[in-house]
């Protein structure tokens, strides 16, 4: 049997191919890099659409869900952002389709200060100024139909010196099939 077939591991944290001049599989402290031969760059890896819940995803599958599927995007704010705003740190997919904004107020502010929801293009896209009283535990739904999305969801709080409150927007958004 030959040595090969028995082999469990290598020496090092560099495992490559085509005697060196191929691609190379990397150990970073235990994350796994494809890297060129060279070990300048990424390597590109491909693989099958993925079936179970830990399996990889290939650009195609991820590209495919992205059309027509709805998606939540969840803002958290409180009164620590008055006069500013708090950004999504996900980017939404630039030309869907908004579908509905839900603000929940779950602790009232103590100061009222102005609201609005939109997003990077036009931050009162979505919901302008005195449409949610953030000073009332509430839920405010607001459907809608909007086209053209910019990437950043953006929540703006007016100015003021609230010393409590607590909320949170959810964005649910498509992209339509082409």
């Amino acid at each position: 049997m030959s040595l090969y077939k028995k082999m469990r591991g290598i020496i090092g944290n560099i495992f490559t191919f085509d005697s060196s001049d191929g691609p190379l599989l990397k150990n970073v402290t235990g994350i796994i890099e494809a890297r060129n031969a060279a070990d300048s760059a990424y390597a590109i890896v491909r693989g099958a659409t993925p079936v179970g819940a830990n399996d990889l995803v290939t650009k195609n599958y991820v590209d495919g869900a992205e059309s027509g599927d709805i998606t939540t995007i969840e803002i958290p704010f409180t009164f620590a952002n008055a006069a500013g705003f708090v950004d999504s740190t996900f980017a939404a997919a630039v030309g869907g389709r908004l579908l509905n904004a839900r603000v929940d107020i779950t602790t009232a502010f103590d100061v009222a200060v102005t609201f609005i929801a939109g997003d990077t293009g036009d931050t009162d896209r979505f919901i302008v100024s005195g449409d949610v009283k953030v000073n009332k535990v509430d839920v405010y739904d607001f459907p809608q139909y909007t086209d053209t999305i910019a990437s950043v969801f953006r929540v703006t709080l007016g100015a003021g010196a609230p010393t409590v409150g607590v909320g949170r927007i959810i964005f649910s958004y498509c992209v339509p099939q082409a």
